[in-house]
């Protein structure tokens, strides 16, 4: 009996250890789990042995220490490893006790040498590399969690017809968004459905809670940024963009950012009457420095601003009769130097919009140069120009493609010349514009008075809007 009794238990499959569970010090099963900054657990005793001895870096990927003491037990790890050990009592019977503490003293060769990682046998790995990792389950315990409740804040903004609940839910929803690290995607598949951005539309319709409206437009534009089915919903109903709009002129500057996005034409912009709106957010900076904003948009209000009233200007410079901002608002000091920041913008979109604005204020008011010149990067304004490519001899229809080789400005302003790589010369003076084909006519010109006082300003900021509008983009 008791040898058949022996030949059943022989006969039972071994239960793999979970490698997550084992100390990779001691190649014990956990006792008492202590995670590390670095994200590696060890047992306590283990690891506390380890740094009793000098070291002060984590024993598998060699980072330094910097707390001073061992963080708490990993209980989330214990109560896994006792569960585990529950379910399977035979391989918690079988599995091995952590050895007595060491008795060598330091002077013998044991104690002296460092600590080493001990390494799983083989068989031991295979069948451990089986086994579902602790991690990977917290990790899956966490992320079904998480698209749980996502779905019920969902379901309560579609269907609530309490307001107070579709406000809470449209806040949980946002929270849910930031904590979804390496799950976006599944996020963005359910927020991303017509029926939720209705849902959330209709939160801008009818809330009045600032940090409710800001994270509703906040979403929206995550989702626009991403995926051009949000786009259409959002722009198949006019009605939806006319609250953007009419949000955007009660103060809710992030709702700028989400028009941007939708791409509105030159036309349905200045239809929107939002140039005033627009003229004031630049003034202000957008709020891009505001580091207590509620939220931080995927672009920019203070860019989006730029961007959208360079495109107004431009339309609106086709009808004379109806100027779309009033020149005191263009031409004054703070707006001036706003607009001027955006030359070092990173987005190279902003950087170009910004100098079509400052063309615009010059010929709204020609005194202004001197403004526009202090508050302005020459550096930058190049670099915007190298990414885009455009050709520096455009003005007046001139030929030429070659990128900007040197420029000269007078010290009145009044004349240009600007020499390019390909060897041709563009001279803008008074309006009237001259092309030679060789640096050398640049030269043999020194002799005229205009000449005389003309300096060379690559990288700097001598005669900048001056220089702008004989690259043609006014």
């Amino acid at each position: 009996m008791g040898g058949d009794g022996g030949g059943d238990v022989a006969r039972r499959p071994v239960v793999a250890t979970p490698k997550d569970f084992v100390c990779p010090i001691t190649s014990q099963v956990f006792d008492d789990p202590v995670t590390l900054e670095t994200g590696q657990t060890y047992e306590r005793r283990a690891i506390q042995e380890w740094l009793d001895r000098g070291n002060a870096t984590c024993p598998i990927t060699r980072h330094r220490l910097h707390g001073a003491h061992l963080p708490s037990t990993n209980y989330v790890l214990k109560r896994l490893i006792a569960a585990w050990r529950d379910q399977n009592p035979a391989a918690s019977s079988s599995a091995p006790t952590p050895p007595p503490p060491a008795t060598t003293t330091m002077d013998s060769p044991a104690a002296a040498a460092p600590f080493k990682i001990s390494s799983p046998s083989p068989d031991a790995t295979v069948s451990q590399a089986s086994a579902p990792s602790p991690t990977s389950v917290i990790a899956q315990a966490s992320l079904d969690s998480a698209v749980g409740e996502l779905r019920a804040a969902v379901s309560c903004l579609c269907t609530s017809e309490e307001l107070a609940d579709s406000e809470r839910s449209v806040l949980r929803i946002e929270r849910l968004w930031r904590e979804a690290a390496g799950a976006e995607h599944v996020v963005l598949a359910a927020l991303a459905k017509p029926a939720v951005v209705n849902g959330f539309v209709e939160i801008l319709f009818n809330s009045v809670s600032a940090q409710v409206l800001q994270v509703a437009v906040f979403l929206l534009a995550e989702l626009a940024s991403r995926d051009d089915a949000v786009v259409q919903t959002l722009t198949r109903v006019d009605s939806d963009v006319d609250c953007l709009v009419a949000l955007f002129k009660k103060g809710l500057v992030e709702a700028v950012s989400l028009i941007h996005l939708l791409s509105p034409s030159p036309e349905q912009l200045v239809e929107m009457d939002m140039a005033d709106a627009l003229v004031a957010t630049i003034r202000r900076g957008g709020g891009d420095d505001d580091g207590g904003a509620v939220v931080k948009m995927c672009v920019k209000p203070k860019a989006a601003s730029v961007i959208l009233l360079s495109q107004i200007l431009v339309e609106g410079g086709r009808d004379s009769s109806s100027p779309a901002v009033a020149k005191s608002a263009l031409v004054s000091e703070r707006f001036i130097r706003s607009v001027a920041a955006s030359l070092e913008a990173e987005q190279v979109e902003e950087r170009v919009a910004a100098v079509r604005i400052l063309l615009r204020c010059v010929a709204e008011d020609g005194h202004c140069r001197s403004s526009i010149v202090e508050n302005s990067a020459l550096a930058a304004v190049l670099d915007a120009f190298h990414l885009t490519r455009i050709g520096a001899l455009q003005a007046g229809g001139g030929g030429g493609s070659g990128r900007v080789q040197c420029m000269a400005v007078d010290a009145d302003g009044d004349v240009i010349v600007v020499g390019t790589s390909d060897g041709r010369i563009q001279v803008w003076k008074r309006k009237c514009i001259f092309f030679s084909s060789s640096v050398s006519w640049l030269r043999n010109c020194r002799e005229q008075s205009w000449l005389r006082m003309m300096r060379f300003v690559c990288g700097t900021h001598i005669g900048l809007v001056l220089v702008l509008q004989a690259w043609g983009l006014t």
